[in-house]
């Protein structure tokens, strides 16, 4: 008896807080609305905003959007439009559908997108994106929704450094812009640096064979440049793999004969063409890199007026190679 009253008690209390949430809330969403009749926007947004969070119900979120697309907070107009419209048709409310419908398409109008290419190195579902430190699921990569202005992308993966870069959306006409995302570096890749070799104590000095010594940078430039070599020939070889996998795509989404392709053909060919690319470059700078560690000199002492000597002096600037 006594756990069947306190349980009643509680029920009792529960439902007048509840009641009394509700009745905050109908105080700050007719705040908001004669606000924003008034033209203060700002502080209706507030008002409607804080309704909203008390008591989540499918007007408030309404009114919260087209409040704050007069003030000009496009993306969370967007977010509460969409929200708002999903819960009319749910609710079957004939008289908001098409206001939440109407007005979401008029903030997307003005809205710029981002189509989003991943780094070629690593699979799609690897891959983390974060604009502005906000993570972009996977189905949105192909038409992100951002304002005019400087927004900061990062994409991470286990085992990667993360890759930050800036996007820049001009102000102006709308736009619509594919941004590939380059190739994330291994955790585990050094960073190449370069050292200068000391100049000569007396410039006028004549370099001979016996007293030819090795650069004090050589060995750490011919490690850098075994790094590059294999990061870029493994990159190239990745990449490569892909665009293979890319031109099946073409070829089941394309014609043939006319050239038409859907949008995963299309898609896929756009994406094939930038990873040939990314695989010549690498290809390129494995090549070159290679090429480095093999010529440049592994910093060992030279052996003197025999053979060591003979090799030291190959790479100085005054001798012979």
């Amino acid at each position: 008896m006594l756990l069947t009253a306190a349980a009643l008690a509680w029920s009792a209390v529960a439902g007048a807080q509840s009641d009394d949430v509700v009745a905050r809330s109908n105080v700050l969403f007719e705040d908001g609305k004669r606000l924003l009749a008034e033209g203060k926007v700002g502080e209706a947004c507030d008002k409607l905003a804080e309704s909203n969070r008390l008591a989540a119900r499918g007007g408030t979120l309404l009114n919260l959007g087209l409040c704050h697309e007069q003030q000009g907070k496009l993306l969370a107009a967007r977010r509460e439009l969409r929200d708002a419209l999903a819960l009319a048709k749910r609710d079957a409310r004939a008289d908001r559908i098409p206001i939440a419908a109407e007005h979401l398409a008029a903030v997307e109008a003005r809205l710029s997108f981002l189509k989003l290419v991943p780094p070629p190195n690593v699979g799609e579902d690897k891959v983390e994106i974060r604009i502005d430190d906000a993570p972009i699921a996977r189905r949105e990569w192909s038409a992100v929704a951002v304002e005019a202005g400087r927004h900061v992308l990062v994409a991470t993966a286990s085992g990667f450094r993360p890759r930050e870069s800036v996007v820049t959306v001009p102000e102006g006409p709308p736009q619509r812009l594919t941004t590939p995302i380059e190739a994330l570096v291994p955790e585990g890749a050094g960073p190449a640096t370069a050292t200068t070799p000391p100049a000569p104590a007396d410039a006028n000095a004549k370099t001979t064979h016996a007293d030819a010594a090795v650069p004090s940078g050589a060995a750490p430039l011919r490690t850098a440049a075994l790094v590059a070599g294999i990061t870029g020939v493994a990159v190239s070889l990745i990449t490569g793999a892909w665009a293979l996998e890319r031109k099946g795509v073409v070829r089941a989404h394309c014609n043939a004969d006319s050239k038409a392709c859907d949008p995963d053909g299309s898609d896929a060919a756009s994406l094939g063409r930038a990873l040939v690319i990314t695989s010549t470059v690498a290809f390129a700078v494995g090549a070159v890199g290679f090429g480095a560690w093999l010529v440049l000199p592994d910093g060992r002492a030279p052996g003197g007026a025999g053979t060591g000597g003979a090799r030291a002096a190959g790479f100085t600037l005054g001798g012979a190679f």
